[in-house]
């Protein structure tokens, strides 16, 4: 048990993937396919396994069917054996009546790409309703690693290459690699933003360079700093509470930068409490600060060219140091 075993469709039909994972428990209802990419270069694998399970049931253009002899890995979670039954072969494809496999969950996902040099991995998280924080059969997919180059979600000490996350205000989950190409910088892109409500805030935090990235607004992001392969180099943050559009533009409270000091223009005069935060809600300034005038000018520590929040009483407002 708790291991992965190669298996193959025994029939001279298709095998439909539904009934094979619903017929058998001892799985966690994940079906590897390798999908070679293509080439091979100096020795190093290009291809990956296809992960295929209910969140993810159409991955790399799959149909819901395994083909006659095709081999595919599954990952057990008990002991068990595996069971084949005439009943889950796909008797309509047959008859020429094919059609895609859907998944009936209402959800949100995040589909991420990470490209190194001409190695390429994606991995899928899934936000919904019937997900938990830990390992959720059927959804969730541990990472069947190519050694050369993998990209996945860290999760209570596993990886997975579909995670299921459920619904939630803040979701936070850490993001990792492995690459044998250690010195070349890395893409990555986001391939699929789906099903978030408006205002709803998709953020990466590179943990080396300290950079946030929006997801929304930044499809494509080029990597550096590779150093050694990790696990947890990467944070994604889901944040339901963001700034409404009358906060994003607050005539009461605006702000300047000046090189390193912010000019704050205020409303009213007096002294307030004063608070900046990063885009993962970490709070990076507070003081006391008198307004005269309507303005202030304060000395801030902040990295450049990233996005903050000032708040000055009740009243918040996004800038870009």
């Amino acid at each position: 048990s708790y291991k992965y075993y190669l298996l193959s469709n025994p029939y001279t039909s298709q095998l439909r993937r539904t009934e094979f994972a619903a017929n058998n428990t001892s799985i966690d209802g994940t079906i590897y396919l390798w999908n070679d990419g293509g080439a091979n270069l100096d020795g190093k694998r290009v291809g990956t396994y296809t992960t295929i399970n209910d969140l993810d049931p159409n991955a790399g253009g799959f149909d819901g069917t395994i083909e006659v002899t095709q081999g595919f890995f599954v990952h057990t979670i008990s002991a068990g054996s595996v069971n084949f039954n005439p009943l889950m072969q796909n008797y309509a494809y047959l008859a020429n009546n094919t059609r895609q496999a859907t998944s009936s969950y209402d959800k949100q996902l995040i589909r991420l790409r990470l490209t190194s040099g001409d190695l390429q991995d994606e991995l899928l998280i899934g936000l919904l309703d019937e997900a938990t924080m830990g390992f959720d059969p059927g959804l969730d997919a541990e990472k069947l690693f190519n050694t050369h180059h993998s990209f996945f979600v860290s999760n209570e000490e596993k990886h997975y290459s579909i995670s299921a996350l459920p619904q939630a205000e803040n979701i936070a989950v850490n993001l990792g690699y492995t690459s044998v190409n250690k010195h070349e910088k890395m893409k990555l892109e986001v391939t699929e933003l789906s099903g978030f409500a408006l205002g709803t805030q998709v953020l990466l935090f590179d943990r080396q360079t300290s950079q946030i990235y929006d997801l929304a607004n930044s499809r494509t992001i080029t990597i550096s700093d590779l150093g050694k392969p990790s696990a947890t180099r990467f944070e994604l943050f889901i944040n339901a509470n963001v700034l409404g559009e009358e906060e994003l533009h607050n005539s009461s409270l605006q702000v300047g930068v000046d090189d390193s000091e912010l000019l704050i223009k205020y409303y009213e005069d007096g002294v307030f409490d004063i608070a900046i935060y990063d885009l993962l809600g970490r709070s990076v300034y507070t003081d006391l600060v008198r307004i005269d005038k309507h303005q202030a000018l304060i000395n801030v520590g902040l990295n450049s060219n990233q996005v903050y929040i000032l708040q000055v009483g009740e009243q918040r407002v996004k800038f870009i140091y």
